[in-house]
Parts: structure tokens; sequence; C-alpha cells
């Protein structure tokens, strides 16, 4: 990256998007890990391993950085499922190069379309400065041509870790970043406990990055057996071309594709660059819905906690969740007894709460 620029620049990287990263959002998933404390009324200072004098934790333990990355993954799985059977993104995500056989009229796998294209990354400014005079941490003002702090994403220096502000705000081309402490802890101290009074701790400078859709890129129109005569040497390959996606009903993911070329900025239609009809297409998309309904984040802990084959930490708060929704009742009627999540009380309130909120099309999936 280079040392500063406006966020605007070349991108460092498109056309093979990550799944579930958008804006601020962690790729462990949509559910950041602050969000999970705060869900679970956990102090983050001890979750993140930071000890202060000044504070009274009760019985709240210090988390390790294995616990969180076993928190993290089974959230991530759990975030998974899901969406398998909503239909739709938790949060607004990328999908590349989904396959499909070709129609007039399509219907993405992913609902809630919001966007054709792909992920793209330009840098905003690299090793800003944290200031830590204050709790939370500052960064900038840092000038910028990004007007959405919703593409703004902050890693670890030198790394694609990232790291969750409390809040972000653009004004007069300047971006201002607060951070609290306990979230900034090295990489290399994250089994903890650390003292939050000990500056040394935590970085003094972070990566800001700009994430956003490149609509360059969006569909490719396909034709089977290109060939030549060396085909019996080389294997024949496919016909391609490029083409644009439009978006006719974006809740229900519902999409038209046409050939066309992109130049300058400017879509242009063109005629089919083969003879016949596509036999398929590949899809670039952005989807996914832009806040989580409380429901929805409680059923996520839930079923992230039936998941974990142990509990996440041995503290008394975040046992008796575990344990809650691992609990298996004594009988189950024939419903519950065929939910795909399975038959605990963590299971069946997310199944529940899913079938309530799934997007049904008469798309084929």
């Amino acid at each position: 990256m280079a040392d500063s620029g406006s966020g605007v620049g070349t991108p460092v990287s498109g056309n093979t998007p990550p799944t579930l990263l958008s804006g601020a959002v962690p790729t462990g998933g949509c559910l950041t890990l602050p969000e999970y404390a705060q869900i679970i009324e956990y102090d983050e200072h001890r979750f993140f391993g930071v000890h202060r004098d000044d504070f009274d934790y009760g019985c709240r333990e210090y988390w390790t950085k294995a616990q969180r990355a076993t928190l993290q993954h089974y959230l991530s799985v759990a975030q998974s499922m899901l969406e398998d059977e909503l239909r739709f993104a938790l949060c607004p995500s990328w999908v590349a190069n989904e396959e499909q056989p070709y129609q007039v009229n399509m219907e993405t796998r992913r609902k809630h379309v919001i966007e054709p294209g792909v992920m793209a990354t330009a840098s905003i400014e690299a090793g800003a400065a944290v200031d830590h005079t204050s709790d939370p941490a500052m960064i900038g003002p840092i000038a910028t041509t990004v007007t959405a702090v919703s593409e703004v994403v902050v890693y670890y220096p030198g790394t694609t870790i990232q790291i969750v502000p409390q809040q972000m705000r653009i004004e007069s081309g300047q971006l201002t970043i607060w951070i609290p402490r306990c979230r900034l802890v090295k990489l290399g101290l994250q089994n903890g406990p650390v003292a939050y009074e000990t500056l040394s701790n935590f970085v003094d400078a972070v990566d800001v990055v700009r994430i956003y859709n490149d609509p360059t890129v969006q569909a490719t129109l396909i034709w089977p057996h290109a060939h030549s005569q060396r085909c019996a040497e080389t294997g024949c390959t496919e016909n391609t071309q490029t083409a644009c996606l439009y978006v006719l009903d974006g809740d229900i993911g519902n999409v038209t594709v046409r050939p066309a070329t992109h130049v300058d900025g400017v879509w242009t239609t063109a005629s089919p660059a083969y003879p016949g009809r596509p036999y398929k297409v590949r899809l670039n998309y952005r989807a996914g819905v832009g806040t989580i309904q409380p429901a929805l984040k409680e059923a996520l802990v839930r079923l992230a906690h039936v998941l974990m084959p142990t509990e996440p930490c041995s503290c008394d708060v975040v046992q008796r969740l575990w344990k809650r929704d691992r609990n298996m009742p004594p009988m189950f009627d024939r419903e519950r007894l065929n939910c795909p999540f399975g038959t605990s009380d963590g299971a069946w309130f997310a199944w529940r709460v899913v079938q309530a909120r799934r997007v049904v099309t008469m798309g084929a999936f």
C-alpha cells in the first residue's frame, strides 16, 4: 500500500471477491466480536484480554485469542447455515462467478441484490497514527474522497486482520475513526491479560482501506466448444463474452443479462459474439441486508453455541447461555424432530426465526 492516498486509486484487488466482507464487517462474519460481547453482556476489556485496575468485573474471566478464534469460527458456520435457509446474506457481501443456465430472466441464488459488480480495494492511508490520548482512541482526520463510512475498513498494519471501530465520520473530506483501546491489543499479546494503562501493549498505527463495488465486471456469457485444429491435442474450451447485469427486482433476485462492453465508465450493449444461444452465464453481484434484525442476531448466537462442542469459556454467565442453547427437551414433536439445525433449544429457536424470514420464490435452487 502507499503511505497515503485519496481512497479512489487503482484497486489493489478485485474480480475474486471473498465472502461476507462489507464496510467494517470483519471477514469472520457479519456479527462482530464486540457485538457478541454486548449481546451476552460481557465486558469488552475482559473479552479482549485487557486488565483495568479501576474496573470491577465480577466473575468475568479473560478470554484468550484461541477462544475468540473458536467463537468466530462457529459464528461464521452458523451464519452460513442461516443464510442457506434464508436465501440472502445477513450483511452486504459479494458473490463471484455464480454459474447458472442462461435464461432471459434469472434468479440469483442470494436474494436482496444491491448492485452488480465485484469487490475492489484501495488504500486510504497505510500506517495511520493512533492517538491514545483518550479512550476510545482516535485515528485521523484523514483527507479522503470517500463519502460513505460503510466503505471504510481498518486493519492491523501490514495485514488483512480487521479491527472493528466504534464510530467513523466523514465531514468536509476528512475521515475520523474512533476505536476502544481494548480492541487495539497488539497481535503478539492477544492471549492476555495485558495492562490497560501500558500503551505499549496497543498498536500505534493502523491501515485504513476502502472496500467498494467495482461495476466494470458484472457477468460472462458462455458458449460451449471453442476449438481449433489442435483441439485433439489441447482439448476444447469455451467461448465467452462480457455482459452487463440488470436488476429487475433485487428483493427476489430477479435479473437479466445482455452482451455488452465497458469502456470509460459506460456500458454499451453488443451483439452476441457467437452463433446460437449461450448455454450458461456467470454472475457477479453484491447482495444482503443492511442491518441484521435483533431476532436474527440472537438466532446466530444461539446456533453458534449449539455448534460448539465445549463452552466458549469457563465463566458462569457464558456457561449458562451455552447450556441453555444445547438443552434437549425430554419430548418434542415431529416438526422439531425434522429440524435441519438440530433438536436442541437453540437450534429450534434459530430455525423458527429463519422460517419466518426466508425469501420464497418460484425459482429453483
